[in-house]
């Protein structure tokens, strides 16, 4: 039987993709797994100077002490899948928050990147269903409109090609769920046609047919083709993986929630 242990940040074994490997796509700010070194890079707002840092770095002061009193942008958040998928964004005005005002942003006392107005990418990222995806997310401000927080970069697909995911909901679909946005939220996706599935903090919320859904390109923090529906809250972790792991979701869910506490 595996034993599963914690994965948070300073352990040298039992990281999330040591156990349960091969995402398609991982992006996190702790160490998912021990070869990991960079996991994002971070632009400060004194003089545009930008630097790589590590999860030890995030959290023991050297990245505030980089950005002093002002604010720290992401430019890149970096992939630790197998394929080092990485997201980025070079438009400074489009770019996520990690610090404010020289403050570490965090959320649920981990550290976590503010979208607001703002968003990451990678065009050439494709993700067919089935699928599975793990959101570690907190929705700051709802005020009613769709908040996307990961989409397809193009918006010229068929509408069953298509992606988008909001604080419950699938673009072009009846699947729809709540989310409390006043608290960090573990969301489970399960994306496979007739079966599909939403689990918001490891309970099942709603599920039906959803028909096809794929990524062509890679969005966080927007709506497709970043062309509005921001994301207005904090992201911590995204992972997706193929269809190999949907019957890990428990095991999963539980591994993560052992860093982040949500429920």
């Amino acid at each position: 039987m595996l034993t599963l242990l914690s994965c948070g940040q300073g352990q040298n074994t039992n990281y999330l993709l040591d156990l349960f490997p091969n995402p398609r796509v991982a992006f996190s700010l702790q160490k998912l797994k021990p070869t990991t070194t960079y996991v994002v890079r971070v632009r400060r707002s004194s003089d545009n100077l930008e630097q790589n840092f590590s999860p030890e770095q995030i959290t023991n002061g050297t990245l505030t002490t980089f950005c002093g009193s002002g604010i720290g942008f992401v430019t890149v958040w970096y992939g630790q899948n197998s394929n080092n998928d990485n997201v980025s964004n070079s438009e400074a005005s489009k770019q996520p928050k990690i610090v404010v005002d020289g403050n570490l942003v965090m959320q649920g006392g981990k550290a976590s990147i503010l979208f607001k107005d703002s968003l990451l990418f990678n065009a050439t990222i494709t993700i067919s269903q089935p699928m599975i995806t793990f959101s570690v997310i907190k929705l700051d401000v709802n005020d009613g409109t769709n908040q996307y927080y990961m989409a397809n970069t193009s918006g010229s697909l068929t509408v069953t090609g298509k992606f988008q995911q909001n604080w419950g909901n699938f673009f072009g679909s009846g699947l729809v769920g709540t989310i409390v946005n006043t608290n960090n939220n573990l969301q489970t996706l399960i994306v496979n046609s007739t079966t599909s599935e939403l689990f918001i903090n490891n309970v099942s919320n709603t599920s039906g047919d959803i028909g096809t859904r794929d990524f062509n390109g890679f969005v966080i923090g927007s709506g497709i083709g970043g062309s509005g529906s921001y994301w207005n809250g904090k992201i911590q972790e995204l992972i997706i993986y193929p269809n190999s792991q949907i019957f890990n979701r428990n095991a999963i869910n539980t591994e993560i929630n052992k860093y982040y506490k949500i429920y």
